[in-house]
């Protein structure tokens, strides 16, 4: 499901119209993103949590060139779902 999709389908069940549904959706990404980038954690109970993660220094392997290449540590986005299955 792509965000179209799901703007249509929030749309639907609302009765809200898909161009403020896409409004709203799109400021709520926003502001995860945001907060997750700020090394922030966002929970939703219920369904999980996004939060940001150091990912050490490694080499890295191309398989056609053959060329081996150090890529220095980062920071990567995790999303952990909740183990509890709400109803």
């Amino acid at each position: 499901m792509n965000k179209r999709e799901l703007t249509a389908l929030i749309a639907e069940r609302t009765g809200f119209k898909k161009k403020d549904v896409h409004t709203t959706l799109q400021a709520t990404i926003d502001c995860i993103s945001e907060v997750i980038l700020a090394g922030e954690r966002v929970t939703f109970m219920g369904f999980g949590s996004f939060y940001t993660q150091e990912r050490g220094p490694r080499m890295s392997y191309n398989v056609y060139s053959k060329e081996r290449r150090h890529l220095d540590s980062r920071k990567v986005i995790k999303f952990k779902p909740t183990l509890q299955k709400r109803r």
